[in-house]
């Protein structure tokens, strides 16, 4: 299972034209839109399961 960070996870999201935006990332997390668990080490951030990014990959394709 591959685990991604906020970086990782918004060029994947580049690549499916969903946004261009960190800060929009960060809220999709912070809104439990993307599902995320925060990292022990502060400095990494947050950390996305490959899973839980491609179900919301999904969702936003699907009503796009």
């Amino acid at each position: 299972m591959e685990v991604y960070h906020v970086h990782q996870a918004l060029k994947i999201l580049q690549l499916y034209y969903i946004t261009d935006s960190i800060q929009m990332v960060t809220r999709w997390i912070c809104e439990e839109k993307i599902r995320a668990e925060r990292s022990e080490n502060r400095k990494e951030g947050w950390r996305i399961h490959d899973d839980d990014l491609l179900e919301f990959i999904e969702k936003k394709t699907r009503t796009a």
